[in-house]
């Protein structure tokens, strides 16, 4: 079945299961409530200012130190915060369209929610190491799983749960990889949301519908506050939160495609909206390592900066593209899934989005074929010594003059 004939069919058949009305209410909601709570950070840091105390000033007007326009870094707060009300608003309004092994899910995520909240904005706030960072996400990571584990794949819990920290946390880390450009989050999450949706419509999974679509209303009210030039960033903690939204909607999926399909292949339906994640942590690392970096410095050698510093797009079009061109792999995915398996296409996707990847920024990355910070050793006379450029993140050079005692002699004359 065409992608877009399993669309309609999906929302009239959901258009007989719930009210219609209420349906748009939930979702206008969701998008002003958005649109307003982004508009209050911005009077926060505007017509507002003079009204915040001085000693709460530094925690409600962060602003990113990376950004030529001094945009606010806390723009994940409001959408962690309106995610969990769509959420609690699902439960009230139509209960009815959520079965007891979603509902656990949902109420099993809500602790790990607000942790990812937390430490996000933590480090906003005091830009925590790596290693910790990555400590917080496998304990918030590993509550969840301990529940969710027991609901999508009980017979081997154990096994399900090492798995889902994994994929888990490279979601999480594949977000805050995919967040260097004014739009770049909002235009890719929208894809994502979009590919989740699209697999809801065979097994008819409402709360994952529900879930996506009120994630990509927050995002589209973040939209205009975060297009060039940006005022607001999401910054750590909505990185983390989105990151955490792509993982509630897997579960979800593998849930329900787990009912008939085998346990691979309900996994690589519910991993493939996922897989642009997957690839830039792989190739990120990758290219970090074999340039003899630590696989967990930041750069700005991603394909958006590349497409934004290299190729010369502005942000706003880079972004594009890397969005554009990820929803042409994805449609193009789903449309062999159906006619082959979704392992197949999920391989297929995985391929042309690392070839993609490659194709754009192999000369970028590779410029030198030896690593002299190799033979660091070796190359090193008296007060002299070279270093691969790629090692250092900023430079400055400072001239002495120095006078030698010869000289002054011969310019006393």
């Amino acid at each position: 079945m065409a992608v877009l004939d399993r669309l309609i069919l999906f929302f009239n058949h959901c258009f007989v299961q719930f009210n219609q009305t209420k349906f748009i209410v939930y979702c206008l909601l969701i998008f002003i409530s958005s649109l307003t709570f982004y508009y209050l950070l911005m009077l926060f840091k505007t017509s507002w200012y003079d009204r915040i105390p001085k000693v709460m000033r530094p925690y409600i007007l962060l602003n990113a130190e990376k950004s030529d326009t001094h945009a606010l870094q806390i723009g994940g707060i409001p959408f962690s915060i309106i995610s969990m009300v769509a959420i609690a608003l699902l439960f009230y309004w139509f209960p009815y369209l959520i079965n007891p092994q979603q509902k656990d899910i949902l109420l099993y995520s809500i602790f790990s929610w607000i942790g990812n909240l937390a430490y996000g904005y933590i480090d906003d706030l005091y830009e925590i190491r790596p290693i910790v960072k990555l400590t917080f996400q496998i304990f918030l990571i590993s509550v969840f799983s301990v529940f969710a584990s027991q609901i999508v794949y009980p017979e081997q819990a154990a096994f399900a749960f090492v798995g889902l920290v994994f994929l888990s946390v490279a979601i999480l880390n594949g977000s805050n990889l995919i967040d260097g450009l004014d739009t770049l989050s909002y235009k890719v999450s929208s894809v994502i949301y979009l590919a989740y949706i699209i697999l809801a419509a065979p097994v008819v999974n409402l709360p994952t519908l529900f879930i996506a679509l009120a994630c990509f209303l927050i995002m589209s009210g973040f939209y205009f506050f975060n297009k060039e030039p940006s005022k607001i960033h999401l910054g750590e903690v909505g990185v983390s939160c989105l990151g955490f939204s792509y993982i509630i909607l897997a579960v979800l999926t593998f849930l329900d495609y787990r009912k008939i399909n085998p346990p691979f292949s309900a996994l690589t339906k519910a991993l493939l909206p996922c897989v642009i994640l997957y690839v830039e942590i792989f190739v990120s690392f990758s290219r970090r390592i074999l340039n003899g970096k630590s696989p967990f410095k930041g750069d700005r050698n991603h394909i958006h900066h590349i497409l934004n510093n290299s190729y010369r797009f502005s942000a706003s079009n880079a972004s594009s593209i890397v969005a554009f061109s990820y929803f042409i792999f994805i449609i193009t995915a789903l449309y062999l899934m159906d006619r082959f398996s979704s392992i197949f296409s999920f391989f297929i996707l995985t391929g042309f989005s690392l070839i993609w990847s490659l194709g754009l920024g192999w000369r970028e990355w590779f410029k030198n074929d030896i690593q002299v910070n190799i033979m660091d050793g070796l190359l090193v006379k008296k007060d002299i010594r070279m270093i691969s450029y790629d090692s250092l993140a900023d430079f400055k050079i400072t001239v002495n003059k120095v006078v030698k005692n010869e000289q002054k002699k011969d310019n006393s004359f």
